[in-house]
């Protein structure tokens, strides 16, 4: 979705869009117990935050 988005000019003003809502899904599904195993939850976090990272460079 990124890449789509950022090969087409038009469309630079939904930058931010896609990764405010994946960052948003991320923390809901950390929020809720029933979404991870107990033992995923670090991994997932951790993977979440390097994700933001980058996708946060390109906003």
């Amino acid at each position: 979705m990124f890449r789509f988005v950022d090969a087409r000019p038009e469309l630079a003003h939904w930058r931010p869009f896609p990764h405010t809502k994946t960052g948003e899904h991320c923390l809901d599904i950390l929020s809720k117990p029933d979404r991870l195993p107990p033992s995923g939850k670090g991994e997932f976090f951790r993977r979440t935050a390097e994700s933001s990272g980058r996708a946060g460079r390109r906003v």
